[in-house]
């Protein structure tokens, strides 16, 4: 995200996977398909929604390591910086991405009489999302690019981070651990599980799970092949837990979350290994730097479709084709490399 270093560079690939999982979970639940028998590509995901629905906490966990891994050295955040380099990265596709969906949801509104799954596409909620607030618990219902709730949880985590990074840098995994007790565990009882208050929740806790991976790391430098080896017994127990209906792990489910383990692993094993730069094609790093891209635009896309498919009078059950399948990544795809090179990097540029 922030920091592109050779030792980051699996974990930029693990982060645009993350995207892309979550990606193909809504393929199937925003346009409505239920084929779990015939389609293996997207069939796992919509079972074991425990992977397609939660790669959104693997997202957090990589921005927590990610975030530390820059920041730690330096011992130092300052501020003009540190919220300008957040601004530019996360903000202009974001409005862009907003004003997109308005605009489709303003013509499923005129042409329907309504607005495309309900959401809400009102001044209140539109005002929400230009403040990065839209999954605070102050929304009514969900509102234009619904996907952007992850990040609108993020930005109160940026600001913590900033807040109490000196904290991070004197105590380190004690202070990064006592974060992910104390959300996770004591944060719920003063204000409930309602939905907003358990994102949140978790991010902090994936977050700062993110962080305490780094100092864990950090410990381990002179025995990296034995948590190579752990990583890789870490990631197929997970598997096997997450798969098997009478997990003996079922019971401390509420206690731990059940994708610790399989994120934990995949972070420590890919942070791990060296890539040179100059050994990779430019248009590889052109797509892996796609990650951000492909969350925000594959909504607006997948609405676009069905609007058009709507008023052309053909079933969105098309769909569930391979080879439409295929088309939409494709477009999709196409998009985010060019929203990458043509819009964020120079808008990027020209913020900071």
């Amino acid at each position: 995200m922030i920091h592109d270093s050779q030792k980051l560079y699996l974990l930029k690939i693990l982060i645009w996977f993350s995207s892309f999982v979550i990606v193909l979970f809504h393929y199937a639940l925003w346009f409505s398909l239920d084929f779990h028998e015939k389609n293996i590509f997207i069939d796992y995901l919509v079972k074991r929604k425990e992977y397609g629905a939660n790669f959104v906490y693997l997202y957090w966990a990589i921005t927590g390591y990610i975030f530390i891994s820059f920041y730690y050295l330096k011992k130092k955040i300052i501020l003009k910086n540190y919220f300008v380099n957040i601004f530019a990265k996360y903000y202009p596709l974001h409005i862009f991405t907003l004003i997109i969906v308005f605009i489709i949801q303003y013509l499923n509104l005129n042409l329907y009489g309504e607005t495309q799954f309900g959401y809400a596409n009102d001044l209140y909620h539109f005002v929400l999302h230009l403040f990065f607030a839209s999954d605070w618990g102050l929304h009514i219902n969900q509102s234009f690019n619904a996907p952007i709730w992850f990040m609108s949880i993020l930005i109160p985590i940026f600001i913590f981070f900033f807040l109490t990074f000196k904290f991070l840098v004197k105590f380190k995994i004690f202070f990064s651990i006592f974060i992910m007790i104390f959300f996770y565990y004591f944060f719920p009882l003063v204000f409930g599980y309602q939905k907003s208050i358990f994102n949140i929740l978790a991010c902090f806790f994936y977050f700062y799970m993110g962080i305490s991976i780094f100092f864990i790391c950090e410990f381990k430098k002179k025995n990296k092949k034995k948590f190579q080896i752990l990583s890789i017994f870490g990631i197929l127990i997970s598997i096997f837990a997450l798969n098997y209906n009478k997990s003996f792990l079922s019971e401390y489910v509420n206690l731990i979350p059940s994708t610790v383990l399989l994120f934990s692993s995949l972070i420590i094993l890919c942070q791990n290994y060296y890539i040179k730069f100059n050994k990779i094609p430019k248009k590889i790093n052109t797509f892996i730097d796609t990650s951000y891209s492909i969350y925000l635009w594959h909504f607006p896309l997948q609405l676009f479709f069905i609007i058009m498919f709507n008023f052309l009078k053909i079933d969105l059950s098309v769909f569930k084709n391979f080879t439409y399948f295929l088309i939409f990544l494709t477009v999709l795809f196409s998009i985010s490399v060019i929203s990458s090179k043509k819009f964020e990097k120079p808008c990027k540029k020209l913020i900071e």
